[in-house]
């Protein structure tokens, strides 16, 4: 039996239950948190119950109610926060932002928190996802994504962008 656990993170509940619907018929397990803070909660609790992590954390960006603009403050965590606090925590599965929002700046700022793939939402239902969660499995590329080829920049290690149909490790193997 695959020891594969994977955990969805999204506050709108149906891309959070169509990612789990489709990762349960690949035959893995799966939890789901409708916020950040929740996820670092039962990451935190499966590694202390089972002395286990999760092998892919899937993490949407733009959660709901998270802004009081009369406050100035943040009720909740946006996924590319969730993602820092889940690395200053220890925890190093890829995760893979699943969000509409992959305008440049904003996938910049995933990868500078710590995220590994971006998988655009409007990609989720017709993505193969056996794909995408193989390549989490392919050894640390060193990626350049300013000319769109493979490059040396340390600090962009694991990044890759899930495309339409494939994987996409910002620019190896596109269909152009």
């Amino acid at each position: 039996m695959d020891s594969t656990r994977i955990l969805v993170v999204d506050d709108c509940p149906v891309p959070r239950k169509l990612l789990r619907k489709k990762i349960l018929r690949l035959g893995f397990a799966c939890d789901e948190s409708d916020s950040g803070e929740k996820a670092l909660e039962l990451a935190k609790r499966l590694r202390e119950g089972k002395n286990v992590g999760y092998s892919i954390i899937f993490m949407d960006q733009d959660m709901s109610g998270t802004y009081d603009p009369e406050a100035g403050t943040e009720s909740q965590w946006q996924g590319h926060n969730a993602v820092s606090e889940l690395r200053r925590s220890g925890f190093f599965c890829p995760i893979i932002m699943c969000t509409s929002n992959t305008i440049p700046e904003s996938v910049g700022l995933y990868f500078d928190s710590g995220a590994n793939a971006v998988l655009p939402k409007e990609n989720l239902a017709k993505c193969n996802l056996q794909d995408v969660i193989n390549s989490m499995a392919i050894p640390a590329l060193t990626i350049d994504t300013s000319c769109g080829g493979l490059g040396s920049t340390n600090k962009q290690k694991r990044r890759r962008r899930v495309g339409e149909d494939h994987v996409d490790v910002w620019g190896a193997g596109r269909k152009d």
